[in-house]
């Protein structure tokens, strides 16, 4: 049928291609393009958010998988920008298990098309793969299930990103301090390298060489960065002042 098509014009190579992922999508069983347990990354829902959020900002995915004891028995699931809102809501001492979802579960012999319309159905993005003694053999996500179809997709990274850098008016961005310093190179189009660090709140704490006060002023890479908030010895959020911008500095 595909042949025919194509002889007569009828596809394009993109159309083609993605008619013929549908048909393959029929016959490839989800183990196939799982995340095997061994290297997924998943959380103790024991966790705090204020311990969990810097964690899962570091790995960058939009759901995490929470277990009760051991990684093996997953409990639920929590999104990351649940993980944002309760930080900046002050709902930082909160335990995992308070905010996560109900976890959603397939087996890994359910061919791709399926089980991509089940999590369609059931509006799930995230499922833990059981293998066939009912172990946890891995996750998909409904990401992972559509690229089959139609090759790459996007996430809900940019919402994320939205929640921890603001731009304000005059040019200025106000960031958090646990935002990833991958992140910032990524949206400022800056390439650098430091150690040690990770985050916006780390770099300034590193350039500073001690702990920085309110209303300090620290130049980075990314521009002139203007403390706005601290908690004892952690930079909560910084005002960002890029090169060529002049800002209002009143509280």
């Amino acid at each position: 049928m595909i042949r025919a098509a194509q002889q007569r014009g009828l596809l394009g190579v993109e159309q083609d291609r993605i008619v013929k992922n549908v048909f393959s999508t029929q016959t490839t069983t989800v183990r196939s393009v799982m995340t095997h347990r061994t290297v997924m990354f998943s959380l103790s829902q024991k966790l705090r958010v204020e311990e969990a959020l810097p964690r899962a900002l570091e790995e960058g995915y939009s759901r995490i998988p929470l277990y009760r004891d051991h990684p093996e028995e997953i409990s639920g699931v929590v999104l990351l920008k649940d993980l944002v809102s309760h930080y900046l809501k002050g709902n930082r001492n909160w335990p995992l298990h308070r905010i996560m979802k109900e976890a959603y579960f397939l087996p890994e012999s359910r061919k791709v098309s399926q089980a991509f319309w089940d999590m369609q159905a059931k509006n799930q993005g995230l499922a833990i793969v059981l293998d066939e003694y009912g172990g946890v053999a891995g996750l998909v996500t409904r990401e992972d299930l559509l690229e089959e179809f139609v090759g790459e997709m996007y996430d809900e990274d940019e919402v994320i990103h939205e929640q921890l850098i603001k731009p304000l008016a005059d040019g200025t961005y106000t960031i958090l301090g646990m935002t990833p310093l991958h992140v910032l190179a990524d949206f400022f189009k800056v390439g650098f390298s430091v150690e040690r660090v990770h985050t916006f709140g780390g770099l300034l704490l590193q350039i500073s060489g001690r702990v920085p006060v309110v209303g300090e002023e620290i130049s980075t890479p990314f521009g002139r960065a203007v403390v706005r908030e601290m908690e004892r010895h952690r930079v909560l959020s910084a005002l960002l002042i890029p090169e060529g911008r002049v800002a209002n500095l009143t509280p």
